[in-house]
């Protein structure tokens, strides 16, 4: 297209009529009218194509554009695309649009769209713009999609990654989101798991409960010499002289206010910590052990690393609690309850989402060595949206030389990171 309208100027230096020439002009600009309107239509019609580096979402081709992620509020698989105003600011070619449009209450709308076909991958910003793009065949559009979103996993880890190793301690990491992603990092090795050990333990009370047909309004007698000084007991500070609680007291007191009496009540009911490891090992969770008491923890400090467990390992019975495939219903949301309803913690994953999320988590916290080094510092939670979307999170944050504040710091961190990307 370039090569003709240049011959054309060449040969014209050799015509000496004024007239000619005039005519010669408008041809010219008429040629380089037409070779401008089908750059533009070519331009226009090559799909757009979309991918996430540096934290940045990269549009290119014709009204490219970069967006950082934190300016965007989610990215997903749309069939439909709001009814649109006519083009102010773009290109349009048959079933090709490209550039800005209006939806019907005024908002802006961005558009990248190669063809009819469905599904759109739809972007919202924070600002209330959307941008839609797809492929000329659908298929093409859903691997785009698939790729673009495997980008953003590969981004957060990198974040999550960083703010891992900014601090002296070693974290690890673990998400389950409800569409099937999952991310871990730093998930190669085993983490104490101090009182996060207290949901497979209510897990395995329930689970004894319903197979023997006993209720939650059955009681347990505690004496005085059953409850120890110097672990941390809110049923001692209340009841120090013992006396009759319901299993569903003592599985509060476990699990809402991680009580180590009852904890260990609990363990002696259904017939000590083989029990428990016996039905974490038949559902199939062979990386989490669970070997010690809290009493046998506190006598000796090395003890407390018997129970450890990688992040993911935990996210996975969390998924299956979630999913409801352990308990049956009534009981499922009894101990849904008692997580929401945990008052430990509230500067560790809980601090990381805004008001209105809903946290259902389970924490845990060492003791430290004589060099000052923290076993362990966790948190596991369930965190359900407002909109009923939802993912698991596991933040273990072991041989810290941080402060308590700093460990908690950086769960809470960690749990921003990871809303902030999949709000």
């Amino acid at each position: 297209m370039v090569v003709v309208p240049y011959c054309l100027i060449r040969a014209d230096r050799y015509n000496h009529n004024p007239k000619s020439r005039l005519g010669r002009d408008l041809y010219r600009l008429t040629i380089f009218g037409l070779v401008g309107v089908i750059a533009w239509v070519l331009v226009g019609i090559f799909p757009a194509e979309i991918k996430i580096e540096n934290e940045k979402l990269l549009i290119s081709g014709m009204y490219g554009t970069k967006r950082s992620l934190a300016e965007l509020e989610s990215i997903q698989l749309s069939d439909t695309i709001p009814t649109l105003s006519p083009l102010f600011k773009g290109f349009s070619f048959g079933k090709i649009r490209k550039g800005w449009f209006k939806s019907p209450d005024g908002s802006k709308v961005l558009l990248y769209l190669s063809s009819a076909q469905k599904p759109f991958i739809c972007i919202k910003e924070k600002s209330g713009v959307a941008i839609y793009l797809n492929k000329v065949h659908s298929e093409a559009t859903k691997r785009a999609y698939e790729v673009v979103k495997r980008q953003m996993i590969h981004e957060l880890c990198h974040r999550i990654e960083h703010l891992a190793t900014s601090r002296k301690a070693t974290v690890g990491v673990a998400v389950w989101f409800d569409n099937g992603d999952t991310l871990t990092v730093n998930n190669h090795r085993a983490y104490p798991t101090m009182s996060v050990y207290k949901f497979p333990l209510a897990l395995t009370v329930l689970d004894f409960m319903h197979r023997k047909g006993v209720k939650l309004d059955e009681k347990v007698s505690v004496s005085a010499t059953e409850l120890l000084p110097e672990t941390y007991s809110p049923l001692r500070e209340a009841y120090p002289k013992g006396g009759l609680f319901t299993l569903a007291d003592l599985l509060r007191y476990a699990v809402s206010l991680s009580d180590n009496h009852a904890c260990d009540i609990l363990f002696r009911y259904i017939g000590g910590t083989q029990v428990v490891q016996d039905y974490v090992t038949r559902l199939g969770f062979s990386k989490m052990v669970i070997r010690a008491t809290e009493e046998e923890m506190h006598v000796r400090a090395e003890n407390e690393a018997l129970n450890h467990s990688t992040p993911f390992e935990m996210v996975r019975l969390l998924e299956r609690f979630e999913r409801k495939e352990l308990l049956p219903d009534s009981l499922h949301r009894f101990l849904e309850r008692l997580m929401i309803e945990t008052s430990t913690g509230p500067d560790k994953i809980k601090a990381g989402v805004p008001q209105g999320v809903v946290v259902a988590h389970k924490t845990g916290s060492s003791s430290r060595n004589g060099a000052g080094v923290k076993l362990a510092d966790n948190d596991l939670a369930f965190v359900r949206l407002p909109d009923g979307r939802h993912y698991l999170l596991s933040v273990f944050v072991a041989d810290s030389q941080e402060s308590d504040a700093v460990n908690a710091e950086i769960i809470a961190e960690v749990s921003k990171v990871v809303y902030d990307y999949y709000r």
